[in-house]
């Protein structure tokens, strides 16, 4: 089976030194055409990055088969996916067929001075540029077990935007979005997912609203100095102002202490913070419902006796008869109830 598509560039796709590489150029060059990798073979081993194939070490493996093994737990059935071909469509070239392309030093973050040994060459392929995609399918192993759902599924992630070509992931780059026709139908039943592959996505923004303050060491660094003074991360939690105090109180708790490493600190807030956002979240999610039904026989009890209601209060309330009425209460902490006292 030949299954045949459109895969658009939602970022750009850059092809850099060495492993960094993403797209390739084809042939001897003189035509300095363009596509992406297909499988992992050959000169592909060096690239890090292909759909589908297995480097001759085994510590590199294609993205459709990472991606199989993520959603499903086991490897991507040999010989299921016997030929991937990426190539760009003539209307994404430029008119000579380079890209933007861009070369410099790589900066310290810290100390804002280039590191030595750390220049950068990258020519970058346009956001929306097209690919025709083409992939080969086995029949007949694809016939087996639940080959059919499984395989609907991981190129409905392709077709969801949620594929990363390469390993740009980190700078934003290489995310694709395949447009296809798939021969075969959602299947009634879908495979069994792995729990790990379930994920949450939570975008952040933080805005300087005030002149944001960068320092940096002149002159030669001895590395046996440290390059910052020694700070509190409380400080930095505190500043954050648009986190509601529960997440902030809770973020000061557990990195609020000294920044001995920047590196250290930024990983320990990319770690927190999503477990203390969901935290939260749980917490205000939980509560109790509170339901009461007002029978008919009730409300005509209450047209009778010393005090009555009218008849007119009566017809309106009439429709509300033998209905369950909710009421949201939220649980209270024991200080609220007073029973700490």
């Amino acid at each position: 089976m030949l299954l045949r598509g459109q895969l658009i560039a939602e970022t750009p796709i850059y092809r850099g030194n060495a492993r960094k590489t993403l797209f390739t150029r084809d042939g001897d060059g003189s035509q300095r055409l363009v596509s992406l990798a297909g499988e992992i073979s050959g000169t592909a081993q060096a690239l890090m990055d292909a759909f589908v194939g297995q480097s001759r070490d085994g510590r590199n493996i294609g993205l459709l088969n990472r991606l199989w093994l993520r959603l499903y737990g086991s490897p991507l059935p040999a010989g299921l996916i016997t030929r991937v071909e990426c190539q760009l469509q003539k209307e994404s070239y430029p008119r000579d067929h380079f890209f933007d392309l861009r070369m410099g030093l790589r900066l310290d973050e810290d100390r804002w001075a280039s590191e030595a040994n750390a220049n950068y060459k990258m020519e970058t392929l346009f956001k929306n540029a097209v690919f025709d995609f083409t992939l080969t399918v086995n029949d007949a192993a694809l016939q087996k077990e639940d080959h059919t759902a499984r395989l609907f599924y991981a190129l409905q992630e392709l077709r969801e935007g949620r594929f990363w070509f390469g390993a740009g992931k980190s700078k934003g780059l290489g995310r694709v979005r395949l447009e296809m026709q798939l021969p075969f139908a959602a299947p009634a039943t879908p495979p069994t997912v792995r729990g790990e592959a379930n994920h949450w996505r939570i975008n952040l923004t933080f805005n300087a609203v005030n002149p944001v303050l960068v320092g940096w060491n002149w002159g030669k660094v001895d590395p046996e100095v440290p390059s910052f003074a020694a700070i509190q991360g409380r400080l930095l939690v505190e500043a954050m102002r648009d986190l509601p105090d529960p997440i902030r109180q809770r973020l000061a708790m557990v990195i609020g202490g000294p920044i001995l490493s920047p590196e250290d600190w930024k990983e320990k807030l990319a770690e927190y913070l999503p477990r203390v956002l969901a935290v939260w979240l749980q917490e205000r999610s939980r509560g109790e419902a509170q339901v009461w039904i007002l029978r008919a026989p009730a409300l005509a009890k209450l047209g009778k006796g010393k005090f009555p209601l009218s008849q007119k209060v009566l017809d309106a309330v009439q429709p509300l008869c033998d209905q369950a009425l909710r009421q949201s209460v939220r649980r209270r902490s024991r200080a609220q109830n007073g029973a700490g006292r």
